[in-house]
């Protein structure tokens, strides 16, 4: 499952045939914002003007950097593009 984030106030999005409700807002009840769905449905979800949630905190630094795409990541495999990542 992949998560999507929507504008705050989003509480239920129709993506891939079925209708999604919201997780949690940012006051902790269900006032919108972050939806659990497949892959197949948030590809549609971003194309609508949602984007993928990030499942990562913050690194001290950088973190690893991708040499194909210079993606950002905390291992050293891309999560973009499948490519090696360097330690900053």
């Amino acid at each position: 499952m992949t998560r999507v984030i929507f504008a705050e106030g989003c509480r239920e999005i129709d993506a891939g045939g079925l209708r999604h409700y919201a997780q949690g807002g940012q006051r902790g009840y269900r006032q919108g914002g972050l939806f659990e769905m497949s892959d197949r449905a948030a590809k549609l979800a971003v194309k609508a003007g949602g984007a993928i949630a990030s499942v990562g905190g913050v690194t001290r630094g950088r973190g690893w950097v991708c040499t194909a795409c210079g993606f950002v990541a905390f291992i050293a495999t891309c999560g973009r593009c499948g490519g090696k990542c360097e330690r900053e």
